[in-house]
């Protein structure tokens, strides 16, 4: 007889599971569609095709408004693009240049080390050679 009972308390739990899932499922339905199964059965064909055609409408209008919002995002999105490949360009073309004007300062200034050495080089020679006491004094 418990077992009876138990068996009873088990289906009645089921039982209100199920209408509480029954529940949900309805709840999470898209809204107004229980409201078109109701009025299907009252209304003629012509006007059931007159709403669905209103909502199909309304949903196209809907996602027209998306794709626009999506359009002018995209262009938005593709003008700032061309706007940095643009700057990006400009600043490589910065850099290069810097790097050559680099290179050439460097260029001069190991020409002018050589230069400056080979005239040191120059004068100690001379001042070995024809330099006199009186030359030291004067310069």
């Amino acid at each position: 007889m418990t077992c009876g009972i138990l068996y009873n308390s088990d289906i009645d739990a089921d039982h209100k599971a199920t209408l509480r899932n029954n529940s949900e499922i309805s709840s999470s339905k898209r809204k107004g569609s229980e409201d078109l199964a109701v009025n299907m059965k009252t209304e003629n064909p012509k006007k059931i095709v007159e709403k669905l055609q209103k909502r199909f409408n309304e949903t196209i209008q809907e996602f027209d408004k998306k794709i626009q919002l999506f359009k002018t995002r995209y262009e938005r999105i593709m003008a700032d693009k061309v706007d940095l490949e643009q700057s990006l360009e400009k600043k490589e073309m910065a850099l290069k240049d810097y790097r050559e004007k680099s290179d050439t300062l460097e260029k001069n200034r190991s020409m002018l080390s050589t230069k400056y050495s080979t005239l040191k080089k120059m004068i100690k020679d001379l001042k070995t050679e024809t330099w006199s006491q009186e030359d030291d004094i004067r310069y």
